[in-house]
């Protein structure tokens, strides 16, 4: 099968497609054809050799951890061949998801809601789980509770914002020009475009402060707080 692989740190251009056997399962396992995969900022970060500390400079290496595809073999789980799933792969480095095909533990896969298409499932588990996590360190949230989700439409904020006005919170988004539509149809209350508007030189003040961005930091973010 093909396989995207990397043999020393750096840019894009490290990458390789080679030829590797079509894994075999064990029995807790499923084997799932891919049919889609996400990236993630985690992925490229340790591509170009900023996070040796996780990963370890032995290769080869592979590449992206969300895929969504269709199951090849079932093992003895409750899936069966033909049924779309979506899910993650362990190690990344090692059973990277850009990839034909992955073996991956059946519980780490989970059917595919038919009302969304392979490259939207695939957009799902690293950042869904991410703002969920966010969620529960976040507590008891009411309408009258003021968040700011600073770096609001990446596929963090694109979950956040949709579990956020689920509790009905008053969210105040900041984002680029283009995506300030975006910001609106996944729930936000208001928009502030960063191009044109400073967050911190507003009058406002908000109850919580989520900074995606990585930009504003915890000292700027007190300020409006």
């Amino acid at each position: 099968m093909k396989a995207l692989a990397y043999h020393k740190f750096g840019g894009t251009d490290v990458l390789q497609i080679v030829e590797e056997p079509k894994p075999s399962i064990q029995s807790n396992q499923v084997l799932v054809k891919v049919k889609a995969v996400s990236i993630n900022p985690m992925d490229w970060k340790i591509r170009k050799g900023e996070m040796k500390l996780m990963s370890g400079s032995t290769f080869p290496k592979h590449i992206g951890v969300d895929f969504a595809g269709i199951i090849e073999e079932a093992g003895t789980s409750s899936f069966t061949k033909g049924d779309e799933v979506f899910g993650v792969v362990k190690n990344s480095m090692k059973d990277g998801a850009l990839a034909e095909y992955v073996a991956v533990s059946s519980t780490s896969v989970w059917k595919k809601p038919a009302a969304i298409n392979f490259v939207q499932a695939a957009s799902i588990p690293i950042v869904g789980a991410a703002a969920i996590a966010v969620l529960d360190k976040i507590g008891n949230l009411n309408a009258d509770t003021q968040v700011l989700v600073n770096g609001a439409t990446g596929g963090f904020g694109m979950f956040l914002l949709q579990l956020l006005k689920q509790k009905e919170v008053n969210i105040t988004a900041v984002a680029g020009t283009n995506a300030l539509a975006f910001a609106k149809e996944w729930g936000a209350d208001s928009v502030l475009d960063y191009k044109k508007e400073d967050v911190l030189a507003g009058k406002k003040a908000y109850d919580i402060v989520v900074d995606l961005s990585g930009k504003m930091g915890y000292t700027n973010a007190k300020q409006i707080m």
